[in-house]
């Protein structure tokens, strides 16, 4: 995580570079223009300014505009977007009512700014025609520390020299003498200012050198805090009130996105480990929790449909595979009331070869057009060198499950590991430390383990235990009670040891012992691999595949399709591979136990380019016509055909269909000039 945050922080900065604060938007249609520079200026973050910048089509900026005002929803189950219309409401009461008898737009000016911002004072006091000051107004707000101001301040506009806009009061800018018509003293003498304003009026006076409710100085001088809190905090306030997390997730994901109007993104914690099969093979389990689950209800039941998207890149950025997977949600009855009251989890996996990934995973909900994703780096070595895999911390442990050919996440042989992306435990529980140990034979080179667990404060246990006393010596699972450890952040560190007693490998591990003594755990919806060692194989082998190392791509997907040959997906992966490496008779064999499918079409391509291939110029005729009667005519296909019956001394034929070949080839250069 720690390399996808640098990348979007680098993102950031090279946005800042091509798009400089300040930069006008002439690029954009008037419509986004005015958004940009007149609805929202003081409430758009900053990395929502840059972003929107960057957007290349009205499209993407419909659908940005649309999720800037979903993310800030404060009810996302009713028709009305209560954030919006208020902040329209300010905009139009801003325009009505501020800067009437000047050319500034009432949006524009401070007052204007401060109300769109903060909205409706508490209460307002105006000195608007007071003897010996200047027009002055003080607004007074309260409860708002939760966005990070103080909880009770005042915010004050003063007319300087009596004229023009109302401006921002500032304490060490202006001073208790702007405030004044008439002050002939020391402009340094804070305390002279204070004791003639408070003459004329009071309460002007108390705000005139600190905005902020109870504000403590030793000395008469003006508050640097109150500066501060009208320069800055009130600045970025809406900023506090929203997570900005999903704009990059917009970038990352918007051409899934791009359609859904009312997308909104929802933080999750996930986690993702690898756990090796008992055939050696690397798989990828992971679990994401959102942060909640919208279902419709229809009586006592509840229902949604989930979309995951995964896709994994090499170092080089090339797709190695992608998956996309629907699970639809049912509750019953009992399940319904559960549901509502507890978190949501879900835990897929899928095979991977060896390599340095990079996996992203959108998880989207068809019902309410929520999504959330996670990013991560994978790091699959390609040796058998002694290594200890993956830590997984389980809060408890599920045996004696008979999976058959399926596999479910988290789980080895019969055992599945209940898992959390937090780490947190409550006090006294047990953890359940799994592992393995990545070596062809390791009793030979490591003889003892020892794990050491360390808090922030102090707690500390330790253990230890030899192989020889395993009975499984490549899968560790350890129990271990947190008796005695008080609620803090700790961390579990593993040491592999050999028969010198020098450490082999080390992992490393953090989690949470909380506070709460009965931590809620979520419901678990788990996709499971029903036909294990076929999909397994399948999805290694269209991995290696595109990678293009054809040997182990071959080896996998025969497997795969020999296993079960009526499956079509299988079988066209197979024969994708078996003509790369240019087995034409394979795919000849292949292709003719499908020839009474009903999807059989999908394997005419195959069989006229390998026929033809393999100079069996009639057959591959036959498949090429019907590639024709099925698709069309195809410029490619039309071709290839000419030259086949010109190979069978069809002359005739071959010069009709080069006619037709021309007349496509012309009327597409026709097209491309227009």
């Amino acid at each position: 995580m720690k390399n996808v945050c640098s990348k979007i922080l680098f993102f950031f900065i090279a946005v800042s570079i091509i798009f400089p604060a300040g930069k006008k938007y002439n690029h954009l249609e008037p419509k986004y223009r005015n958004w940009i520079i007149k609805d929202v200026p003081y409430i758009i973050t900053p990395a929502e300014k840059k972003v929107f910048n960057l957007l290349s089509t009205n499209r993407e900026r419909e659908v940005f505009v649309s999720m800037f005002w979903n993310q800030r929803d404060p009810d996302e189950h009713t028709s009305e977007n209560e954030f919006k219309d208020e902040h329209y409401r300010r905009l139009e009461y801003a325009n009505h009512h501020f800067g009437k008898g000047t050319p500034t737009p009432g949006w524009k000016t401070e007052m204007g700014r401060i109300y769109i911002i903060l909205g409706e004072p508490n209460q307002i006091q105006r000195y608007e025609n007071l003897g010996g000051v200047y027009p002055t107004i003080i607004w007074f707000y309260q409860g708002m520390a939760k966005y990070g101001l103080p909880d009770g301040f005042n915010v004050v506009f003063f007319k300087q020299y009596g004229a023009g806009d109302y401006l921002l009061y500032s304490p060490t800018k202006h001073g208790p003498s702007n405030l004044m018509v008439h002050y002939l003293g020391d402009t340094n003498d804070y305390l002279s200012q204070y004791r003639q304003l408070r003459e004329i009026q009071k309460e002007i006076a108390d705000v005139s050198l600190t905005l902020i409710e109870g504000d403590s100085r030793n000395t008469i001088r003006p508050s640097i805090a109150s500066d501060i809190l009208i320069q800055k905090k009130i600045k970025e306030m809406p900023s506090k009130k929203l997570d900005d997390e999903y704009i990059s997730k917009f970038l990352t994901y918007k051409e899934y996105i791009s359609m859904d109007h009312s997308a909104r993104y929802i933080s999750s914690s996930s986690t993702i480990k690898i756990i090796k099969d008992m055939d050696g093979h690397n798989i990828v389990n992971y679990r994401i929790e959102p942060r909640k689950l919208s279902m419709l209800q229809s009586g006592n039941q509840l229902s949604t449909d989930l979309e995951i998207n995964g896709s994994i890149t090499d170092e080089k950025n090339k797709v190695i595979f992608n998956f996309n997977k629907v699970i639809p949600v049912r509750l019953n009855r009992s399940q319904s009331g559960t549901a509502k009251s507890m978190l949501f989890a879900l835990e897929d996996s899928f095979p991977l070869i060896p390599g340095n990934f990079h996996i992203n995973l959108l998880l989207r909900n068809r019902l309410s057009k929520e999504f959330t994703s996670f990013e991560k780096i994978l790091i699959i070595p390609d040796d058998n060198s002694m290594k200890i895999g993956n830590l997984i911390l389980g809060n408890r442990i599920v045996k004696g499950q008979d999976q058959g050919n399926s596999y479910k996440p988290f789980s080895y042989n019969s055992l599945r590991i209940v898992i959390s992306p937090r780490n947190d435990f409550s006090p006294g529980q047990n953890l359940y430390l799994f592992f393995q140990i990545l070596d062809q034979e390791p009793v030979k080179k490591a003889t003892k383990i020892e794990y050491t667990i360390s808090g922030d404060k102090g707690g500390r246990l330790h253990g230890e235990k030899y192989l020889a006393d395993i009975s499984d010596k490549k899968s560790i699972l350890e129990k271990i009670p947190l008796t005695g450890l008080r609620f803090d952040y700790y961390s579990i560190k593993v040491d592999l040891f050999d028969d010198k007693n020098n450490i082999i490998d080390s992992k490393k591990e953090d989690f949470y012992i909380s506070p709460n003594r009965s931590l809620k755990r979520p419901w678990v919806v788990s996709k499971n691999m029903s036909q294990w060692d076929n999909e397994k194989n399948s999805i290694l082998g269209i991995q290696y595949s595109n990678k293009k190392e054809f040997k182990p791509a071959l080896g996998h997907l025969g497997k795969a399709y020999f296993s079960n040959p009526s499956i079509i997906s299988t079988a066209l992966n197979y024969c994708s591979v078996l003509f790369k490496v240019k087995k034409y008779n394979e795919i000849i064999n292949v292709g003719n136990t499908f020839t009474e499918h009903s999807e059989k079409h999908k394997f005419f391509t195959f069989m006229a380019l390998s026929s033809h291939a393999l100079k069996k110029y009639e057959a591959a005729i036959k498949y090429y016509k019907k590639y024709i009667s099925y698709y069309g005519e195809n410029i490619h296909i039309l071709r290839s055909l000419e030259k086949c019956y010109l190979k069978s001394g069809n002359t005739d034929a071959a010069a009709s269909i080069r006619k037709r070949a021309d007349l496509i080839t012309s009327r597409n250069k026709s097209e491309i000039n227009e």
